[in-house]
């Protein structure tokens, strides 16, 4: 007789592979069947790419994961909170647990908020900066390293890249030194090393504050013995009046070299970069993405530029504001060729992605950019309540009288899912960020989200 079958008796081997088609969850309760499936839970291979949550109630699991996995994870992002000293501890052990880790390629900080309360003494934060710092330099493969957009962490930008040249000079491929600033009219400076940035020959993703954006830095990136800078992402804050403007000559330079490069602009609670846009901006930046989260108010004539300079590259136009007593923002938004979104729809080639909250947009120009994108349009998010009716003035029939009818919400909806060729709706009150409608609520949840997508490898 054929001996009783087990699940104990199958080959490590195969266990393992099975154990890999489950999810975490699923691999912990699998696990439990017998000894032996749990001795083959914790195979390195089963365990390459790991979040470390420590928000939201999951402190315990993480800790559990930071035990038991912080020796031999391959990709490592960590989820923070940092409004108890407990989480802070918390994840200043995986931070330190992960220095010991020679296997590490990818670390990527994920806050839950920016703002950082460090709560004790500054030994606390002094510590947690320490320990990163020690993974930066212990971690001979790391190829990706992001600060989450926390700025106590970037004001040491120029110790990581110091530590990162003289460690991971060929093997780093994306830095985000970027930041949010907690205030973004009164900030430090920091000066970043240019030299040791430079011997970083293998960065091909740059995150950094437009602070720090400079002639000199670009033209790091011009050498035929480094690897081609194809993603720069520029957060902008406060405009410092002795800013370098860099020229459009540097741009030429870098597009000829590095003709894949695409460029995102955040200009984040920064009326000043508003202003200053038509500065920034010049004829050669290859500009992917523009954003303006809370900046109070809209450049026309730099957005009208972007359609008519970087109609080959421009992707993504994102704009959110907080509404005026429950009203959309009001801005000039004529230009001498007409509507500057619906130009900018008329003319982007590649225009896939618009989100325009906060602002009154009236419905026959977004019928019309509809109309102009059609289901290449991947986005077109405008809240209901932005959405403004202009009259359309006809001559009744046989009679020599104006009639004035108005495109309703049902018809515009009718209207824009037709040109789209997929249903689609304006958002509702509920869809927008809560910072939109209640001046009162937290406007980094509107963007935070966004800019650690920008960080995601």
């Amino acid at each position: 007789m054929a001996a009783e079958s087990s699940w104990a008796v199958l080959p490590s081997i195969i266990i393992v592979q099975i154990l890999a088609y489950l999810t975490p969850s699923d691999r912990l309760k699998a696990s439990a069947t017998c000894r032996r499936w749990r001795s083959c839970l914790f195979e390195s291979q089963l365990w390459e790419s790991i979040t470390f949550d420590f928000t939201n109630g999951n402190a315990e699991g993480a800790k559990f994961l930071t035990q038991k996995c912080s020796s031999f994870v391959t990709y490592a992002r960590a989820k923070l909170s940092f409004c108890t000293a407990d989480y802070v501890l918390n994840a200043t052990r995986l931070l330190s647990r992960l220095s010991r880790n020679r296997r590490l390629r990818r670390l990527a900080i994920q806050p839950k908020s920016n703002y950082v309360e460090w709560l004790e003494t500054s030994e606390t934060q002094d510590n947690f900066v320490d320990s990163l710092i020690a993974v930066t330099k212990h971690a001979r493969k790391l190829e990706h390293l992001s600060l989450g957009c926390i700025q106590e962490l970037t004001d040491y930008a120029d110790t990581f890249i110091a530590v990162l040249s003289q460690h991971e000079a060929s093997k780093l491929r994306a830095l985000h030194l970027e930041s949010v600033k907690e205030d973004p009219d009164d900030y430090g400076l920091i000066e970043l090393p240019l030299t040791k940035l430079n011997l970083l020959h293998n960065l091909q993703v740059l995150g950094i504050d437009f602070d720090h954006l400079s002639n000199s830095l670009l033209e790091g990136f011009i050498d035929n013995h480094k690897a081609k800078l194809e993603k720069l992402i520029v957060n902008v804050h406060g405009i410092h009046p002795a800013q370098e403007q860099v020229r459009n000559h540097t741009w030429w330079r870098l597009t000829q070299h590095s003709p894949k490069l695409r460029v995102t602009l955040n200009l984040i609670h920064s009326a000043d970069g508003v202003e200053q846009l038509m500065n920034i901006l010049k004829p050669d930046i290859p500009l992917a993405i523009l954003r303006l989260f809370f900046c109070t108010t809209i450049n026309a004539h730099a957005i009208d530029f972007i359609s008519k300079h970087h109609c080959e590259t421009f992707e993504n136009l994102y704009v959110v504001e907080g509404l005026d007593d429950g009203n959309p923002n009001t801005f000039e938004d004529q230009i001498d060729d007409g509507n500057m979104l619906v130009m900018l729809a008329w003319r982007c080639k590649v225009l896939k992605h618009i989100t325009f909250i906060g602002y009154l947009m009236e419905s026959e120009d977004l019928a019309c950019i509809a109309r102009l994108r059609g289901p290449g349009l991947e986005t077109l998010q405008v809240p209901e309540s932005c959405i403004g009716t202009v009259p359309r003035v006809e001559l009744a029939e046989d009679e020599d009288i104006e009639v004035e009818e108005v495109l309703t919400l049902e018809e515009l909806t009718h209207d824009v899912s037709h040109h789209l060729q997929r249903p689609w709706k304006a958002l509702s009150d509920g869809d927008v960020p809560a910072a939109v409608i209640d001046e009162e609520a937290d406007a980094e949840q509107a963007y935070l989200p966004l800019l650690l997508q920008d960080q995601q490898w």
